[in-house]
């Protein structure tokens, strides 16, 4: 019998051992998530601070994605410096994440903020200037890139298996620009910016985006290619084909989610309804075009297009505001 005790009292104490660490571990997650969640509201306040200012006219000379770009950069040097390794996997941004969490939510606005009217009056410059500037914009920094490495001039080898892919996977990677601080400035009232050029960076800017993404997921379909050419049948004809069966498919989806909208006159009574309804049908419409290797951004943002200017009228005044 005092074996038995013995033997209980052993296994209790193993058992409280293991249950030590368990609960130390919880209590750093805990301590952990806390200091985190500090950080995130301290930096976004500050931007809210720093945006208010720059807004006022009392901070000039510097855009608000600057002032983020520069937080950013601090906070990341100070974690680097400090050494905190559980922050530094923290900060470690995922592809992933941008891409099917915090990027469909930016396409979705801009295309149900676009000024439709303005787009369509200058359709085909922007067209142009969104498709054909992308493209030669590729070639242009695919070819600077093999020119310089043939020379010695960046540290590229030149004659590394599929180097030319690869630069025109970064040319298209960096050929997506974001004019926000240019129109940000022609819309102040220091400059009086010709309408029509504002027109078309505002909607190439909106395209610039969709367009670089699709040409850069069709470029990963040849990377198993040793030397493709950016202008080669093959190539353009896929990204031709992407673009042109997203730009239908987002269309299609906006108007089917437009008409079941109007078909059910009795969903204006529930806001918060038609509010899911419309992001869950945006989210739907993305991740469809992604599983039929079509291009989920451009599908995205003519199906916000479609819905702004057909599902707007359907939603109840409540949901307007939101």
């Amino acid at each position: 019998l005092k074996h038995r005790r013995v033997g209980g009292a052993c296994r209790l104490t193993a058992a409280g051992a293991m249950a030590v660490p368990q609960v130390q571990t919880a209590e750093s997650e805990d301590e952990f998530a806390s200091v985190n969640s500090i950080l995130l509201s301290s930096s976004l306040l500050v931007l809210i601070a720093i945006g208010y200012r720059i807004n006022t006219h009392r901070l000039r000379h510097v855009p608000e994605s600057g002032a983020a770009m520069a937080l950013g950069f601090v906070l990341g040097i100070v974690v680097r410096v400090v050494g905190i390794v559980e922050e530094e996997q923290l900060l470690n941004f995922k592809g992933s994440l941008f891409f099917y969490v915090l990027l469909p939510p930016i396409i979705f606005e801009a295309g149900m903020s676009l000024e439709t009217q303005m787009f369509v009056d200058n359709v085909g410059a922007i067209f142009a200037f969104a498709v054909v500037g992308t493209l030669i914009s590729t070639w242009v920094t695919s070819s600077g890139l093999r020119i310089m490495a043939g020379i010695g001039g960046i540290g590229l080898d030149s004659s590394a298996p599929r180097l030319a892919i690869h630069c025109h996977l970064f040319g298209a990677l960096i050929s997506a620009t974001d004019p926000v601080a240019t129109i940000s400035l022609f819309s102040g009232a220091r400059f009086r910016a010709d309408p029509l050029l504002h027109s078309l960076l505002n909607g190439e800017s909106v395209l610039n985006d969709a367009v670089a993404i699709a040409l850069f997921t069709t470029l990963t379909r040849h990377l198993d290619e040793e030397n493709p050419s950016l202008f080669s049948f093959a190539v353009l004809s896929n990204f031709l084909f992407v673009s042109t069966a997203s730009l239908i498919l987002g269309l299609l989806a906006g108007g089917l989610c437009s008409w079941c909208f109007n078909r059910t006159k009795l969903l204006s009574n529930f806001p918060e309804y038609e509010i899911s309804a419309m992001f869950l049908g945006a989210y739907l419409t993305f991740a469809s075009s992604q599983l039929l290797g079509l291009s989920g951004i451009v599908a995205l943002f003519f199906f916000g297009v479609v819905l702004a200017q057909y599902n707007y009228y359907n939603l109840s005044d409540r949901s307007k505001v939101a």
